[in-house]
């Protein structure tokens, strides 16, 4: 339902698929109205023509970046909690340890009551209402009209998606990030008639040495589908793993760490076949997103994370690894920065950045059981040899033999 005292915004809304069941009253109309006279003489009208609700959730136009993902976990949170009210908030930009007022003369001594000698990471976290969601039970509106009373909880929304507007600098910022940065603002979203998912690939479950992990098989081609993952074993590739683009440089570092001679002559390795035989191949997400991976960047690793699909991939991951390996022998190669973002957790991994880099060049070991959501060791394993991942060059090649030795030290 929209409220409104305009016939015109009315019959857009009415386009777009809202219900208008009567305009707003003169009366509460205008820039001084409060929302609450605005709702109870709404819920009352509605009432008049038996029409009642046992909850109500506020959706400011002011807010155009909320998206639907956001209603429906205000939506979970509120059940969850069997909560009275559910409110958005969003983290400030700045501290108010550092704010004060101004008097007139601008003098400003004792601005800060304190010294401050945290640094920026150190502050406590603080919260403001970003405007964007308010659910609440009706009842408890009606008797308090007040949100904040008694099992209020807040909503955390990213603060690019909680702008605000209430001038036209708030109005321009938010064009900006919706013509130019959806790829930031929005979680990523399963493809409509979705294709059936592509099988893990395994040719030898005796001889494993390795699980390699992709994102997704989503592609800048909507119409690509793949039968296996990777689309490894696809016939048009005449069983030459190079004419496949999506496995071939995975496949061509992963004869580097199988191959015991150093430097790998690629030109003399034909029998692919053994390496195949030691690796397992899975997504951490098997269903087709709406765009590839690398368009929501780390809003991918965010939505696994956050589990906001509720598809609950990573503990469906889990649960089929450890049912190839109980014993959890097998450790996990990465394939892209954005699963070693969804998998570590990062309340054990304190300090230590998550650039793929860090580890290549020797500054981070790997990632052990204990610090990452499928409980096993993880090694980052891009795929990404156009920039500089090649695992047979000079400067890969340290890093190349401390996966070699891990795979001979922890065999099956």
């Amino acid at each position: 339902v929209v409220s409104t005292d305009s016939e015109a915004y009315a019959k857009i809304a009415v386009e777009y698929g809202a219900e208008i069941p009567f305009l707003r009253s003169e009366h509460l109309s205008g820039d001084n109205v409060a929302t609450n006279d605005v709702i109870i003489d709404l819920l009352a009208k509605l009432k008049e023509n038996a029409v009642e609700f046992d909850r109500l959730m506020i959706l400011q136009p002011t807010s155009p970046l909320r998206t639907s993902e956001d209603i429906r976990k205000a939506i979970e949170l509120f059940d969850k909690k069997n909560a009275n009210a559910v409110v958005s908030l969003c983290e400030v930009d700045h501290s108010p340890i550092y704010t004060g007022q101004v008097p007139e003369d601008l003098r400003i001594d004792g601005f800060i009551k304190k010294a401050i000698s945290y640094r920026r990471q150190e502050l406590p976290r603080y919260y403001r209402l970003n405007g964007a969601i308010y659910l609440i039970k009706i009842d408890y509106f009606l008797k308090y009209q007040d949100y904040y009373k008694e099992k209020c909880f807040a909503y955390l929304m990213e603060k690019e998606r909680s702008i605000d507007i209430d001038d036209e600098i708030d109005f321009i910022f938010a064009e900006v990030l919706m013509k130019k940065g959806e790829h930031m603002m929005f979680e990523p979203r399963l493809r409509k008639n979705q294709p059936s998912r592509p099988k893990a690939f395994i040719s030898n479950k005796e001889k494993l040495e390795v699980i390699v992990l992709g994102c997704d098989p989503s592609s800048t081609n909507q119409k690509i589908i793949f039968e296996t993952v990777f689309d490894i074993g696809n016939p048009m590739y005449e069983d030459d793993f190079r004419r496949n683009p999506y496995f071939r440089d995975i496949m061509l570092n992963l004869i580097c760490i199988f191959e015991e001679d150093n430097p790998v002559n690629f030109d003399e390795v034909f029998e692919t076949e053994k390496t195949y035989d030691r690796i397992y191949v899975q997504n951490l997400c098997p269903d087709y997103l709406e765009k590839c991976t690398g368009y929501y960047k780390s809003k991918w690793s965010k939505w696994i994370k956050n589990d906001s699909s509720g598809a609950g991939y990573v503990r469906t991951l889990k649960t089929e690894l450890d049912n190839l390996d109980p014993d959890r022998k097998l450790p996990v190669l990465l394939t892209s920065s954005y699963l070693l973002e969804a998998l570590v957790d990062r309340r054990k991994i304190k300090g230590r950045d998550l650039k793929f880099r860090s580890y290549y060049q020797g500054y981070r070991g790997f990632i052990d059981k204990e610090e990452n959501d499928l409980e096993r060791v993880l090694i980052p394993f891009s795929r990404n040899r156009q920039a500089g991942y090649m695992l047979e060059s000079e400067d890969n090649k340290k890093y190349c033999e401390r996966i070699k030795n891990y795979l001979r030290n922890n065999r099956r």
